[in-house]
C-alpha cells in the first residue's frame, strides 16, 4: 500500500495541521539537521522557560535558564581568547567580549519578544506541540523553527547562529547553511538570486564607543559658566574625552546582510554576519587610509558613518577581505540566519493594539470598581 506524501497523506495527514502551505510531513522535518547553542543552534523561543519533559517522571523539567548559562560560560571562553598570530591589540579584545556580551542579550530579547507577539489562540496538534517545545529550548531544526513561525504567526525568528570569534569553529558554518538551505528547499521556498542576492554592509560603531558603551550621538561638551576660572579647563577635559569618544582608533564593528531565500508564505530568510574591521598597524591595513579614517568625527549618525565608509574605500577593502577569509584584517564575530514576515509583523501590531486597548479597559473598570468598594458601607 503506497502512503501519500504531504500535509494531506493518510497516514500523517493528522500529526500537522492543514492550514499551511507546505506540502510537507513531520518525519520530513525532521530530517533536517538540527543544533545546540555553543555550535549553530537557535536561541531558545523563551529562554528563562522551565517545561516538562514528555514521558518523563512527574516533576521532571528543563531548566532553559541553566542550559543557556552552560552554553554561555563556553561562548564567553572562546570570545575571550585571540590566537597568538592574530595578534589582536587588547583594546579590540575587550570589543569582543563586549560585543559578545550585548548580542547574547539582545539575541535571547528578540526571540522572547517576537514569541509573546504569536497568536495565542492558535491550538496546535500535539506533535506541532512537541516542535513548538523544542523551539523553546532550543533544540528545533530551522526547518521547525520555520513552520513554528508560520503556524503561530510569529513576526520573526532565529532559526541558526553560531559564535565564531577569531574564526574559532567557522568551520561548522558550512553545516548551519546547508540545513537552512535544505529549509528553503523543503518548504517550498526559492533562493535569492542575482542583485536580491547581493550583500549590504553597515558600520554599527566604532571601538573607542563600544569601550565607553556609548552607542548613541554624543552630547555637546559640558561647560560650567559659574566658575570663570575652571570652565576653560572643565571644557577643555570634555572635548579630549568627547573627540576621543568621536573616534576610530583600531576596528570598525560591521554587519553584512545577505537574503538567503523566500519561503511559499512569503517569509524571507536572511543572514546576518558580524565582524571588525581592524585598522591598527600589526593588521596589515594601510596605515595613511587608517589616519584618514581616524580624523573622522564619529557620532555614529547616518553622516558620519558614510564618511567613515568613503574616507576607508571600505566598498572595495571590506567584502575583498571577507571574500579570501582574511582572518587578521578582521575579526569575524558571529554569523545568524533568521525568518522575518512582514504580514505577520503586521498582524502582531494589530494584536499588540487590542491587548492595549483591553488592558486599558481592565484598568478603568479597576479603578471603578475601587470606588464602589471605596463607598461601600455596607456589612458583609
Amino acid at each position: 500500500m503506497s502512503v501519500e506524501r504531504g500535509l494531506h497523506g493518510q497516514s500523517e495527514r493528522f500529526e500537522l495541521t492543514s492550514e499551511t502551505p507546505f506540502n510537507v510531513t513531520y518525519s520530513e522535518l525532521m530530517e533536517i539537521e538540527s543544533s545546540v547553542g555553543e555550535l549553530w543552534g537557535a536561541t531558545p523561543l523563551n529562554a528563562y522557560a522551565r517545561i516538562s519533559i514528555e514521558g518523563a517522571d512527574k516533576g521532571d523539567e528543563i531548566n532553559v535558564p541553566a542550559m543557556q548559562a552552560l552554553i554561555a560560560s563556553t561562548l564567553i571562553e572562546r570570545a575571550s581568547t585571540p590566537p597568538e598570530w592574530q595578534q589582536v591589540p587588547e583594546d579590540l579584545r575587550q570589543v569582543v567580549i563586549t560585543s559578545y556580551g550585548s548580542r547574547q542579550l539582545n539575541r535571547t530579547m528578540a526571540n522572547l519578544n517576537n514569541f509573546a507577539r504569536r497568536n495565542h489562540d492558535y491550538v496546535p496538534t500535539p506533535t506541532e506541540q512537541r516542535m513548538i517545545d523544542r523551539g523553546v529550548i532550543g533544540v528545533a531544526s530551522p526547518a521547525e523553527l520555520a513552520y513554528i513561525r508560520h503556524i503561530l504567526d510569529i513576526p520573526s525568528v532565529e532559526l541558526a547562529s553560531l559564535t565564531h570569534p577569531y574564526g574559532k569553529e567557522i568551520e561548522h558554518l558550512n553545516d548551519m547553511r546547508r540545513a537552512v538551505a535544505e529549509t528553503v528547499y523543503l518548504l517550498g521556498g526559492e533562493f535569492a538570486e542575482g542583485d536580491d542576492a547581493l550583500p549590504e554592509y553597515q558600520i554599527r560603531f566604532h571601538d573607542s564607543a563600544m569601550k565607553s558603551h556609548e552607542s548613541e550621538p554624543l552630547r555637546p561638551p559640558a561647560t560650567c559658566e559659574r566658575f570663570e576660572d575652571g570652565s576653560k579647563l572643565i571644557h577643555d577635559y570634555n572635548e579630549t574625552k568627547r573627540r576621543s569618544m568621536l573616534r576610530v582608533q583600531d576596528g570598525v564593528i560591521m554587519t553584512r546582510k545577505r537574503k538567503i531565500g523566500e519561503l511559499i508564505d512569503g517569509t524571507v530568510i536572511s543572514e546576518r554576519t558580524s565582524f571588525i574591521l581592524r585598522i591598527d598597524e600589526a593588521s596589515g591595513f594601510d596605515q595613511e587610509v587608517a589616519a584618514r579614517m581616524r580624523d573622522v568625527e564619529f557620532d555614529n549618525g547616518p553622516e558620519a558613518k558614510q564618511k567613515l565608509w568613503e574616507v576607508g574605500n571600505l566598498s572595495e577593502i571590506v567584502p575583498t577581505l571577507l571574500y579570501s577569509n582574511n582572518m587578521q584584517g578582521t575579526i569575524p564575530l558571529s554569523s545568524t540566519i533568521y525568518a522575518s514576515n512582514n504580514e505577520s509583523f503586521e498582524r502582531a501590531k494589530q494584536r499588540d493594539e487590542l491587548a492595549k486597548r483591553y488592558e486599558e479597559q481592565k484598568y478603568r473598570r479597576s479603578v471603578i470598581l475601587g470606588e464602589s468598594a471605596i463607598y461601600n458601607t455596607s456589612a458583609n
